[in-house]
């Protein structure tokens, strides 16, 4: 059922803040990006994001861990961020993702340990490159 209704292709994974390493990759990365679940890693997702979205998302990435950071710590698993950018797979072609991101591991105090996230391919639903930063109670 949820294929059904995904608004594009999808893939997933689990990232481990901490260490910024992500530690699990779903196969649909391939169908999706055309990387294997081996290739996608960290240093090669930052490598592979559109030059003119990078500092965007870098700085959505800053704001989401000042967000986590502020929050008590029985809250940090109550709020989902998502926002979009552009991505060059590997056979050169560029597409548009929405990328959802949830805690699923914390510390006691809060601190973001694992996040589990999704990328869905959304190029034939939005043609503005305008990146939009959304951060939304559960």
């Amino acid at each position: 059922m949820l294929n059904l209704f995904q608004v594009g292709d999808y893939s997933y994974f689990i990232f481990n803040s901490p260490e910024l390493r992500i530690e699990y990759t779903n196969d649909s990365i391939t169908k999706l990006l055309i990387y294997t679940p081996e290739e996608f890693v960290f240093e090669k997702l930052l490598a592979i994001i559109h030059p003119d979205d990078l500092q965007n998302y870098l700085n959505f990435e800053a704001t989401i861990t000042q967000f986590w950071t502020d929050l008590a710590p029985e809250k940090v698993f109550k709020y989902k961020t998502r926002y979009d950018f552009r991505i060059i797979c590997k056979d050169g072609s560029t597409k548009r993702l929405l990328q959802q991101v949830a805690v699923i591991q914390s510390d006691d105090d809060g601190a973001v340990l694992r996040t589990f996230v999704i990328f869905t391919d959304i190029t034939d639903l939005k043609q503005s490159n305008k990146m939009i930063l959304s951060i939304m109670g559960l």
